[in-house]
């Protein structure tokens, strides 16, 4: 997962404009517990930490790259952009 917000989440591109608010630590514990279930969730940099640009873009290690957009709204009223970019999984023989 991005470790920031990023403008642009929600577009036709899982490409985003440089820069963000930060996820505070708190919301990155409460992000991981809800997500316990899924498998483990790693906060990273940029998405050139997790993305092979090697042909079509795709996450590396199976992983997928979890980027969300800024909080727009108050209270228990708001909504968050969200891009995932998963693997390219092939069917094996």
């Amino acid at each position: 997962m991005l470790d920031h917000a990023a403008a642009g989440v929600g577009g036709p591109s899982w490409q985003t404009a440089a820069g963000g608010v930060p996820i505070s630590p708190a919301v990155r514990r409460s992000i991981i517990q809800a997500l316990a279930d899924a498998g483990p969730v790693t906060f990273v940099p940029s998405p050139d930490a997790v993305v092979d640009h090697h042909g079509c873009a795709q996450v590396r290690t199976r992983g997928i790259l979890i980027i969300l957009g800024p909080v727009d709204g108050v209270g228990d009223q708001v909504q968050v952009g969200i891009y995932g970019l998963s693997p390219v999984l092939l069917p094996t023989r």
